[in-house]
């Protein structure tokens, strides 16, 4: 009777133990050095200990469920720098503590609102350096606790509306090098609480006036080395907070005069490395913020006499305008009438 007790009590550990060991080995490998144990001693008591796992450069194609399995206190995994090709749902779904998932540098080209069921509290997700060329209406409706999206570095072409819906906490999207021709006028629908919007390195060409404006907290937007030759005149007048405006290394010939104007909190405005000859004399006017402007490498030969004047604007920010055509009376009143404040050195942040 004794002996059969014992057995009975083993047999759950010897499952346990045989499972472990019987795991990919790289990952066998990695949970070991988690947990200082060789994997005949890990129990699922043991399992329950790990809350962060970096299977990161191991090579690795699939991952089953079998390979995370028990591992239900997980909050961090790191799986970037493989090789899989599909994103491993299975082996996730019953993770419903992870907090912060990074799968970059894979060759994942397919995601699905199914993908990230059971994910529910995943706050970071990085999908960068993928092959991701599309992305569904409600592809992360169950990730409403996001706070931070990275799919950057994959092969976008188009942002649907409805394609970021029910992320209503997310602060951080990244969507810079991708080969984003077009965004719908509801792209962005849903993003209340979004701070900072990257879509650098892009192909955009054009953007409907109302695109942004459901970003009213947004603080940061980078549109830098697209191919933008215009831009709507009320393109962010729902954007009140911004305080950080990337728009160099477009082929900009011209831009309204009242294209910044509802910017009152803007402090940092790059429209450097464009075609640029001409602003209206009250473009920056009513930007109290202002701390640096950017207008470098652009082709202006003078300014209006006013544009960097009056009780209309900030008296405190820095103007670099180096890698301009400019004449000698422009260059003279810039220097007399701003003295410090105007850099003609090299500046060459986009």
């Amino acid at each position: 009777m004794h002996k059969l007790l014992l057995v009975l009590l083993l047999l759950p550990i010897v499952s346990v133990q045989a499972d472990i060991c019987t795991r990919q080995t790289k990952i066998v490998e990695q949970i070991e050095e988690d947990l200082k144990l060789p994997c005949q001693k890990i129990s699922d008591s043991e399992l329950k200990k790990v809350f962060r796992l970096d299977l990161q450069d191991l090579g690795l194609e699939t991952i089953s469920k079998k390979d995370l399995a028990g591992l239900v206190n997980l909050e961090t995994l790191f799986l970037s720098r493989n090789h899989l090709k599909v994103f491993p749902s299975s082996a996730l779904n019953h993770l419903r503590k992870l907090r912060s998932l990074s799968v970059y540098d894979n060759d994942i080209s397919k995601i699905s609102y199914q993908d990230f069921e059971g994910l529910s509290y995943l706050k970071s997700l990085d999908l960068s350096s993928n092959k991701i060329c599309d992305i569904e209406k409600d592809t992360f409706k169950d990730l409403g606790q996001l706070h931070y999206l990275d799919l950057s570095q994959n092969c976008l072409e188009k942002i649907k509306s409805g394609a970021f819906n029910k992320l209503r906490h997310l602060e951080f999207l990244v969507l810079s090098g991708n080969k984003i021709v077009f965004l719908e006028s509801r792209s962005f629908e849903g993003l209340s609480s979004l701070i900072n919007l990257e879509l650098t390195s892009n192909k955009l060409r054009y953007l409907n006036s109302i695109v942004f404006n459901d970003l009213k907290k947004l603080e940061e937007l980078a549109l830098s080395l697209n191919d933008l030759v215009w831009l709507p005149s009320d393109l962010f007048a729902k954007n009140p907070l911004l305080k950080r405006l990337y728009l160099g290394g477009n082929p900009l010939r011209n831009v309204s005069e009242t294209l910044i104007r509802s910017l009152k909190n803007l402090e940092d405005l790059y429209m450097n490395y464009t075609k640029l000859s001409y602003l209206g004399s009250t473009f920056f006017h009513g930007l109290y913020n202002l701390r640096m402007v950017f207008l470098n490498n652009n082709q202006f030969v003078t300014v209006p006499v006013d544009l960097f004047k009056g009780d209309n604007i900030s008296n405190q920010f820095t103007i670099f305008l180096s890698s301009n055509p400019l004449d000698d009376f422009a260059r003279e009143e810039l220097i007399k009438g701003l003295r410090d404040r105007v850099q003609v050195g090299e500046k060459n942040s986009l």
